[in-house]
This record gives C-alpha cells, structure tokens and sequence, in this order.
C-alpha cells in the first residue's frame, strides 16, 4: 500500500522537536497506531530514547528482522512502538520505479487511528541518499502508512545552510516558537542543501552524531 510522505516537521530547536516527536508518538499510540521512531546517528536516537522515558513512553529497539512485525495485524501489538537506526530499516523486496511511485506528498490525516503504522525520523542525513535509502522502504510496507521527518532550525544540517534567515521570518511573523512549521518550501530547501553536500563530500566516513559527521566528512567554515 502506498506510503504517505509528509511536509517535514520544523521546529525551533532541538529541545521543542524532542518534546515534538514524542507527542506525536503518544497521540498515534493512543489510537492503537505502531510507531516506528528512526534515527541515522546513535546521538540522535539517545536523545529521543531519553526524551521518550521521561514521558513514560515505552519502546522496544527495532532491528532488522522485525520488519515482519510492522503490519502485523496482531491485536497485542496496537499501539506498540519501536526505536532503531535507519538503516536497519530495510526494504522487503528489492525497489524499484513502482516503489517511488507508490509514494506520496500530503497533509498529515484528521484520523490517525486509520493508519496502521506512523514512521517517525528524528532527522534529516546531511547526505540525500541516506533519507532516499528511508523513503525507498518505506515504500515497501505492505499496510498503509506515513512517514514525517522531524527538524530543528538549530540541527547542524541547517546551521551550515542558512537557518538564521528562517528563524529571523519565524520573528518577524511573530511565530510560536512552540510550535512547528511545515512547508514544501522548507523541504526543499533542505534537499537541495543535501543535494549540496552530497556532491562536495569525498567520503562517508560513520560517525555517533550529525555534528561529528559534519567534522569529519565535511569542514564548514564559520
């Protein structure tokens, strides 16, 4: 079935996005919606373990062969979530051009409880494969699902690429920093910063935060 690719969640620092996910979590769950919260770097998915304890969310680390698990219609498992890495959220068959088509873009749906399953990634990879890699198997769940990205203005992503600008507007427009924005115009601003990166980085080298990425792959003046 297709899955529903939604306007990234933008929110004023990396505190307000925590607090961000983890209510998403609890209200999808709430309604008997499986959760699926991944992060490319083990820093980021420490944060939002942490952030999910303090709000007494329980969660179960996702791994490669539970994939089966994620449309299981199972009753003991509504309302079930999971955390892990990106890439260990893999395709169920090889993709391909029907893949890609079977995504799309729209608003976040008035009735989660409708939706089998909600992937939640806590950031966006400074490298646009590595969200492509994401979306791809997202693609191949075979129950109907959406998938929002989460991000901050002061994510190093976009402390290298021009947030003062859009912090500077939220101000201007006198915007609830409690609140987050979403906007295609901000979605592709970020691929194309993504897109930037991608074709100046020489290597991948791994690494346990976006922010050692950043100084390791790629040095960015101040």
């Amino acid at each position: 079935m297709p899955t529903a690719l939604i306007d990234d969640q933008v929110w004023w620092d990396k505190r307000r996005k925590l607090k961000g996910i983890c209510e998403q979590i609890a209200a999808a769950s709430s309604t008997g919606s499986k959760v699926l919260l991944l992060a490319h770097f083990e820093g980021t998915l420490a944060s939002a373990e942490s952030a999910l304890r303090m709000h007494s969310i329980e969660m179960e680390r996702f791994a490669q062969f539970d994939s089966g698990v994620l449309c299981s219609p199972d009753s003991d498992r509504r309302g079930k979530v999971w955390s892990g890495l990106a890439r260990s959220f893999q395709a169920t068959h090889k993709g391909g051009a029907g893949d890609w088509g079977a995504t799309r873009l729209r608003s976040p749906v008035e009735t989660p409880s409708q939706i089998p399953l909600q992937i939640i990634v806590a950031e966006h990879h400074p490298l646009r494969s590595k969200d492509e890699y994401v979306i791809q198997a997202a693609a191949t769940i075979t129950c109907e699902a959406q998938l929002t990205v989460h991000v901050a203005l002061d994510d190093p992503l976009l402390t290298n690429f021009g947030t003062r600008s859009i912090q500077a507007l939220y101000k201007r427009l006198g915007i609830d920093e409690e609140i987050c924005l979403s906007n295609p115009m901000i979605n592709t601003a970020i691929r194309q910063a993504q897109e930037k990166i991608e074709s100046q980085v020489p290597r991948d080298l791994p690494a346990w935060s976006i922010e050692d990425w950043f100084r390791h792959n790629l040095a960015v003046k101040d």
